[in-house]
This record gives structure tokens, C-alpha cells and sequence, in this order.
């Protein structure tokens, strides 16, 4: 299949190649005869997912494959109960909306914290005024109302001690989920 998709961008019917939900032994498939390799990765990332997607990040750092994240909001709008990150992003986002001209709420947090690892987010919504939120972040600057480096790096950490998909139906067969063995916890 990743020949014909190839052949296709040889005649010009394709810009550019991505892939959806690949583990690392799939990405790792089509990198062994790949002519063009996928441009970009779009899978499920946040925070609790971070321990369970080392070594597909890896992989695709090692290749030039970007990452593009849908659910990146599922530690907030999913999860049970929001878990330890909870009052991390609260305390964040109370700090940002305390030099901020309009509050910044824990959604926005999320989508800095995936910026500050220049990963794409897929979003989508509904309410236009959220919307309008998610824009002005495409416009700023990465320097203006962002997260300082401790703040992503707490992120990281406490996501790291949580492993939660909202979507289980994608990328867990054949794919070890992590074993958080620190007495971190499965949600």
C-alpha cells in the first residue's frame, strides 16, 4: 500500500505522505522500503501517554517524522478525575491568567505544553469562543505567555507516573503498555 501512496506523490496526486496510529514496529515497516517517509504521525498524546510512547517518539525523532496529536485534552475532559495533573495545569494556568489580558484556563495549558514540544495539535470544537482561544495561541509567539521549561518538565514528569488513553481501541495491540513500576498507576 505505501507503494501506491508513493507512486501517487511521484505523479504529483500527492503532496506529502503521514500515517495515523502507527506503533514503532509499524513506522519501523514502512521505513525499512519507504522511497518518502511519512511526514508526520497522528496519534493519540498528552501527558498520560508520554510513558507509553518513548520509543515511537524516539523512532520518529531519529527520522524527521513530526507528531500530530489529537485527545490532547483527555487528562482534563476525560480522564476520571483529571489525576495528579490536575493541580499542576490549575496552578499554571492561574499563573499565566495572572499576567494575561482574558484567563487561561487548563485546555490552553495543554496546548502550550504541546507547542513547547512542536507538536501539531488537532483540535476541534464546537464553541466559538474557544476556538478563537486555540487561534490566538497560533499567532503568539512562543516566547509570550508560554510555559517556562520547569513548567513543561513538571508536566512531563507528572504525566509520566499516569498511563490513560481515552482512545484504548488505538495503538495497544501488540504495543506493551508501560509498566509504571515507581507505584505510579494505570487509569
Amino acid at each position: 500500500m505505501w507503494r501506491i501512496l508513493e507512486d501517487l506523490k511521484d505523479e504529483g496526486k500527492l503532496k506529502s505522505l503521514g500515517v495515523s496510529n502507527f506503533r514503532p514496529k509499524d513506522l519501523q515497516a514502512i521505513i525499512d522500503v519507504a522511497r518518502y517517509l511519512p511526514v508526520v504521525n497522528q496519534m493519540e498524546f498528552h501527558p498520560y501517554v508520554l510513558s507509553h510512547l518513548t520509543s515511537l517518539l524516539a523512532l520518529q525523532r531519529t527520522h524527521g517524522i513530526h507528531t500530530a496529536a489529537y485527545a490532547t485534552l483527555a487528562p482534563v475532559l476525560s480522564h476520571p478525575t483529571g489525576g495528579p495533573l490536575k493541580p499542576v495545569l490549575q496552578r499554571i494556568a492561574a499563573r499565566l491568567s495572572a499576567t494575561s489580558t482574558s484567563p487561561v484556563d487548563v485546555s490552553t495549558v495543554l496546548l502550550l505544553w504541546l507547542r513547547a514540544h512542536s507538536i501539531i495539535a488537532v483540535i476541534g470544537t464546537h464553541n466559538p469562543d474557544r476556538l478563537k482561544a486555540y487561534a490566538s495561541l497560533v499567532g503568539a509567539k512562543k516566547d509570550q505567555g508560554g510555559l517556562t521549561r520547569e513548567e513543561v518538565g513538571e508536566i512531563d514528569s507528572v504525566g509520566k507516573r499516569v498511563y490513560y488513553r481515552s482512545h484504548r481501541e488505538h495503538m495497544t495491540e501488540d504495543f506493551a503498555e508501560p509498566e509504571l513500576s515507581d507505584g505510579s498507576q494505570t487509569a
